[in-house]
């Protein structure tokens, strides 16, 4: 999970809010489809949870309430709360379902719509993910919650893979090192490759930001 930048609200859907018979649910077959295309488009075609893939179809993607529609009904259309996600394992047993599916109508202490996210996570190299270790404790619980519990983001899949994108970016990355060491200008540029450049689409790219980020705070390399 990294921050999801959110963009001015499309023209399309300002329309369709100034319409009161218009809701989420009522919303025309081409307004749905390009409200998927809008926010897929704004993630970088990535799950805002989980950062699996995803396309924006209605086969390849659901939109999702951060604030769920259940407890606030006249939110269903604001561009503010709304995101992509994975259909996180819906076809399969509830103890396999991730991302929005395991959410359901529960809130959740984080967001990847929080410019802080990033700093309220942390990465293991095996592919967990956990609430950092700089949060104080009943913070930490909470995020912890959210990211094993409402999420289920510790997913055996999820960990795997975000495991093989790691080990995959360290076995290039040692390809390239020189005596060892890699300049703060190295990593300065990798993050902006990951966040808005070539590899802004990488999958599971947050375990990734995650290493490059504490290799420019520790500023060992």
């Amino acid at each position: 999970m990294i921050y999801i930048r959110k963009k001015k609200t499309p023209v399309f859907l300002r329309e369709c809010q100034s319409d009161p018979f218009i809701t989420f649910k009522n919303l025309r077959g081409i307004d749905k489809k390009q409200l998927r295309e809008s926010l897929c488009d704004e993630q970088n075609g990535l799950c805002a949870y989980c950062m699996k893939r995803i396309r924006p179809t209605e086969s390849g993607m659901k939109v999702e309430h951060l604030d769920p529609q259940s407890h606030n009904a006249g939110n269903d259309l604001d561009y503010n709360n709304l995101l992509a996600v994975c259909y996180g394992n819906t076809s399969d047993a509830s103890r396999e379902h991730t991302c929005d599916t395991c959410k359901g109508d529960r809130e959740l202490h984080i967001s990847p719509l929080r410019p802080d996210i990033e700093s309220m996570i942390q990465y293991r190299r095996n592919g967990l993910i956990a609430a950092s270790d700089k949060l104080p404790d009943h913070t930490k619980t909470e995020v912890n919650t959210d990211l094993n519990e409402i999420l289920n983001l510790n997913h055996k899949d999820l960990q795997n893979n975000r495991k093989a994108v790691l080990e995959g970016y360290l076995i290039a990355l040692s390809r390239r090192k020189e005596k060892g060491k890699l300049p703060d200008s190295f990593w300065k540029a990798e993050e902006t490759r990951y966040k808005s450049g070539e590899r802004r689409t990488e999958e599971y790219k947050g375990i990734i930001l995650d290493y490059i980020g504490k290799k420019l705070r520790r500023g060992k390399h």
